[in-house]
């Protein structure tokens, strides 16, 4: 009967612990953003071999981490090229902008399709 009660005990500190890990998740809070269409931001800035994962107005980003010779640079990608036309090219620098903050010293560049896009912003006038 003891031993009964005891692992009733342990599977209900397994579940707590369980629930407590799921809802802290933070790939589950990216992909609840990305539903919601909010800016969230995923990274561990001092794991440089770690990229770093946002999301804005449901667009997923991937930032690819570089350090070579004392420069720190980042390398941003879409996880879905076909997003693109979701965006403006305001977008594309309140993301970059969003990166600079949190990488004040970092070079930002994107990987095409968006470094052609960029290229492409219809001029002022």
């Amino acid at each position: 009967m003891l031993l009964m009660r005891l692992l009733v005990i342990a599977l209900l500190v397994y579940f707590v612990l369980f629930i407590i890990r799921y809802v802290r998740n933070p790939k589950r809070k990216l992909m609840q953003a990305k539903e919601q269409n909010e800016f969230y931001v995923v990274d561990e800035a001092e794991n440089v071999r770690k990229n770093l994962e946002l999301t804005y107005k449901g667009v997923l980003f991937e930032g690819e981490k570089y350090i070579n010779e004392q420069i720190f640079s980042i390398t941003m990608l879409l996880k879905n090229p076909d997003q693109l036309n979701d965006l403006t090219h305001e977008d594309i620098r309140l993301v970059s902008a969003k990166v600079s903050t949190l990488y004040p010293k970092a070079i930002i560049s994107w990987k095409s399709p968006v470094r052609e896009f960029l290229k492409n912003e219809p001029q002022k006038q």
